[in-house]
């Protein structure tokens, strides 16, 4: 079976690292395909720098990524991306319930990072926590929207090789034939 696993988390924490090293320790065990929001997003762009161009932010994410799902028929995806970025004025959407219908995810996985584990790139721990809270609520309420299963992993304060091996362990019970 061809699963879609959507891991997601505050932007510019630790997940993508994450990712890298789970994916790494499965290669040979499953194929998969890592698309990152990150990729899709225009050098300098950031859909936080102003509301008015949310939607025109939220079209262009929604067609490349539409059009890399259509390209990766036939294989394993991780998605990693994340539901909101923070702005002065408050959090700006990103993932959309249209967007979440295009990925349909078999598995939403929420990495849920230990503050300290972001060192000297953390500026302000209160705004962390509550983008934090913020992304974990649209993590159950989405993946809970898109029947799909829900699982937070915790990263640590010492970064992300607990929670990669955590990750790893789920995608090999998922999809490794035994």
């Amino acid at each position: 079976m061809i699963m879609n696993i959507l891991v997601t988390g505050v932007q510019n924490a630790i997940e993508e690292s994450i990712v890298k090293l789970a994916v790494e320790r499965i290669e040979g065990k499953a194929k998969f395909r890592v698309l990152s929001f990150s990729d899709f997003m225009d050098s300098g762009e950031s859909p936080a720098e102003e509301f008015k161009l949310l939607k025109e932010t939220q079209d262009k994410i929604k067609q490349k990524i539409q059009m890399k799902v259509l390209e990766g028929k036939g294989g394993h995806m991780i998605i990693d991306g994340y539901f909101t970025v923070k702005s002065k004025l408050g959090f700006v959407p990103v993932m959309t319930g249209d967007l979440l219908n295009i990925i349909k995810p078999d598995f939403l996985v929420h990495i849920d990072v230990d503050p300290l584990a972001l060192g000297s790139r953390l500026e302000n721990r209160k705004e962390f926590d509550e983008h934090q809270e913020i992304e974990k609520s649209c993590a159950l309420y989405l993946g809970a929207n898109a029947g799909c299963g829900i699982r937070i992993i915790k990263s640590g304060p010492e970064g992300a090789r607990d929670a990669a091996d955590e990750l790893y362990g789920m995608l090999k019970e998922l999809l490794v034939k035994k």
